[in-house]
């Protein structure tokens, strides 16, 4: 369900989205379009899927941009392909959970259920971070209190 609302509402303000149906499919399809020369900008992370849980998945994905830096093969050496900005999506947001998206570096957090305005705010965020060139030093920490569900952030 969550899953066709963010797909809708991506879509409505003129985003693609790919859908992955647990952890293992998202670093799956996140590694097939980065090799194809289309990493993505933003991945919205459920926590909870099966297979393989949103923190593994991101760790995968953020190890495995690591790994082809260090490797330093052509665009990736020139820093093209910097890691995406992940953000968790989750129903959970005590304060163990928010801190175990901090520790594998996530970018920040929606909760469920996903309110529009809340999606197109990150989503602005995100923009604006590519037509900044992508850079590493572009700040998306708003991003961690612009839900407001969670208020102590």
């Amino acid at each position: 369900m969550n899953q066709k609302v963010i797909t809708k509402i991506l879509h409505t303000i003129g985003f693609r989205s790919t859908v992955a149906s647990n952890g293992k499919e998202a670093f799956d399809k996140y590694v097939e379009e980065a090799e194809a020369g289309r990493p993505f900008d933003l991945v919205l992370m459920d926590l909870q899927m099966p297979v393989m849980d949103g923190f593994m998945a991101t760790r995968s994905i953020f190890e495995y941009v690591a790994g082809k830096v260090a490797e330093g093969e052509g665009e990736w050496a020139e820093g093209l392909f910097l890691r995406p900005r992940v953000v968790a999506v989750t129903a959970d947001v005590m304060q163990s959970v928010i801190q175990e998206c901090k520790s594998c570096k996530m970018h920040g957090f929606i909760s469920k259920p996903i309110r529009r305005e809340k999606l197109v705010g990150i989503m602005e965020e995100v923009a604006t971070w590519v037509a900044e060139g992508r850079n590493s030093a572009y700040s998306t920490s708003s991003l961690w209190s612009m839900d407001t569900s969670y208020s102590s952030m």
